[in-house]
């Protein structure tokens, strides 16, 4: 019959724009037993009083239930995934002391590891035991992150029938991805974005971006709360005890980790008001409808009228208590006056504005 072991690639590692590591692949293994294969080196079973209690010195499973698994008619039990060097090392031992050859396994596996804990926790998202992203950017570029595994496949009876019917296919590891993000501003971000939201305890949530304007390069996006990428699902990370997170009912929990590790600067909406100014500015100056310094171009009174609703005027008000009063184009986009963009765009009119903004890309989906 055919033989296919399958070789896992190693995910690629997500670095900042100085080459700060912020998401790497550390190689773990995945620790599983065969019950009643479990033998020593004279080939005689090893009880399985002794095996349960041993594994469960070491990991964590807890004795009664991995007795009652081994009394079980299961043909493989996975004691832990994930599990690093220290705690291998210590199966090796016991297993020695012990002189178990046959029926516990030892199998390569990989581990995400994120150096920085919570920084950049909502952009970078993590990866499920899977090693499969489920977050932020480890989801949207997994197909560049994981690679393609590798596999031998070898005709086999009882053993191996002959190396020349062996077939060898490379595993081609993840691609590395390089961020514009700089791990020491994002940090600054974070901490004064945590200030803020201790200043105004009333915010339960808030985010920062930092762009550089000559590229548009995004320095920093910082997300509050975050989370700890290498216990995303810990509640005591997040201020709950165990008795209050058990009383809560599973989807709530649910919805609870998903609203934590939503990344508010680009899954949140709002009205881009002033934003939207600097696009009216831009189609106003291109068809030479306004000038940038021309005094006295717009007036602000405070409330503008804009239209008529059911015979009912209608007015926007500028954000400013205090109206700007008479400013040119410049001026208007100092103080991010609603009057006077209201005004412009009226000159404009809507066959241009809409134009253009086709143009901006606003109605791409």
């Amino acid at each position: 019959q055919i033989e296919n072991k399958i070789i896992s690639p190693s995910r690629g590692t997500i670095y900042d724009s100085k080459g700060e590591i912020l998401a790497q692949s550390v190689k773990v293994d995945t620790i599983s037993i065969n019950p009643g294969k479990i033998k020593n080196a004279q080939n005689k079973k090893v009880s399985d009083d002794i095996v349960a209690k041993g594994l469960s010195e070491i990991f964590n499973v807890t004795y009664e239930k991995l007795l009652e698994d081994l009394k079980s008619n299961k043909s493989v039990i996975v004691i832990e995934r994930k599990v690093e060097k220290d705690k291998v090392d210590k199966l090796k031992d016991w297993m020695t002391e012990q002189k178990i050859t046959a029926g516990i396994n030892i199998d390569d596996d990989a581990k995400r590891y994120y150096p920085y804990d919570t920084l950049a926790s909502n952009l970078i998202g993590f990866c499920g035991t899977d090693n499969i992203g489920q977050n932020g950017l480890e989801q949207r570029w997994n197909s560049v992150l994981t690679g393609t595994i590798g596999k031998i496949v070898t005709v086999t009876d009882v053993q191996a029938i002959s190396d020349e019917n062996e077939q060898y296919i490379a595993t081609e590891n993840g691609s590395n991805i390089y961020l514009t993000i700089d791990a020491s501003i994002q940090a600054i971000a974070e901490k004064y974005l945590d200030q803020a939201m201790v200043e105004k305890p009333t915010a339960s949530a808030g985010n920062v971006i930092i762009m550089n304007p000559q590229t548009g390069d995004i320095l920093a996006m910082a997300s509050n709360p975050y989370y700890n990428l290498n216990q995303p699902s810990n509640y005591t990370n997040l201020g709950y005890t165990e008795e209050d997170w058990n009383a809560i009912e599973k989807t709530d929990r649910s919805n609870i980790l998903q609203d934590v590790w939503k990344n508010r600067a680009v899954s949140g909406t709002y009205e881009p008001g002033s934003t939207f100014k600097l696009l009216v500015a831009a189609i106003g100056l291109e068809e030479g409808i306004v000038q940038t310094d021309t005094e006295n171009d717009f007036l602000c009174t405070g409330p503008y009228l804009v239209a008529e609703e059911n015979g009912e005027p209608r007015y926007i008000s500028c954000w400013r208590k205090i109206p700007h009063g008479y400013n040119s184009l410049r001026g208007a986009l100092e103080g991010s006056c609603n009057p006077a963009f209201m005004q412009l765009g009226q000159r404009i009119g809507p066959q241009i504005l809409y134009k253009y903004f086709e143009a901006f890309g606003l109605f791409e989906s």
